[in-house]
């Protein structure tokens, strides 16, 4: 990423889709199977929590074997990207991604969105290109937008130090970080504020290796992610 491969934000989803395209040139059993994509201005919080606790349940070996070809695939299946939205719609700073013909279809749609619609205003360069793709019929059942607070909370006016030690969650909404989240995304941040409020979170961090105290969790996602999957449905398209 320090070397552009296109011009401006555009450099990200090239470089994103470059990454599909050397997976997918390895034999299927030695290619990564999901991408974890998070922007520069985020830091992890849980270092605890797997990346894959996120994911859909894995499909039984056994499982998958008995299926019938003329059943339904199962539904973990046709997850191919797993995001957040926030008050704008998408934020494309964290998500995860499988790797798969999917996804380079459509990375390479982003790519050739301002080209091939340049009458389309995208008020958020690519983010707003991805946003205006994944919601058409070609990309719709891939996409699956869960809580913003799995893993994409925001700090707002939330400083480091009330992070750590207070015990108040009044005044603080839904999407501000809390104690046992995953990650903390500075989105919306100027380049001075961000680089300061970064690393007053690094150096409070630092002093609790990361790991939040035991009784002190003031959010756990991990019922929350499990319902989800639980009560996932296929999605049907119109």
């Amino acid at each position: 990423m320090c070397t552009p491969v296109v011009d401006d934000l555009w450099n990200k989803p090239a470089y994103i889709l470059s990454l599909l395209l050397d997976e997918m040139l390895k034999p299927p059993e030695e290619r990564t199977e999901w991408l974890f994509w998070v922007d520069r201005d985020t830091i992890i919080l849980d270092q605890c929590r797997p990346i894959s606790s996120f994911l859909p349940p894995r499909i039984l070996n056994q499982v998958a074997a008995s299926t019938k070809a003329h059943e339904a695939a199962p539904k973990d299946e046709d997850v191919h990207l797993i995001a957040a939205d926030d008050w704008n719609g998408l934020n494309n700073g964290v998500f995860l991604l499988r790797v798969g013909q999917w996804a380079i279809e459509l990375f390479s749609a982003i790519m050739a969105f301002r080209h091939f619609r340049p009458g389309t205003e995208l008020r958020f360069t690519e983010q707003s290109a991805m946003e205006i793709l994944i919601k058409e019929k070609r990309f719709k059942k891939g996409v699956r937008m869960v809580p913003q607070t799995w893993f994409n909370s925001y700090p707002g006016s939330l400083k480091a130090s009330t992070y750590l030690e207070g015990n108040d969650e009044k005044g603080l909404s839904d999407w501000q970080t809390r104690r046992g989240d995953f990650l903390i995304h500075f989105a919306g941040f100027g380049e001075d504020d961000r680089a300061r409020s970064m690393n007053s979170w690094l150096d409070m961090l630092g002093k609790t290796h990361f790991t939040p105290e035991a009784g002190r969790v003031q959010r756990n996602a991990t019922p929350d992610i499990e319902a989800y999957w639980e009560d996932l449905e296929p999605i049907e398209i119109q």
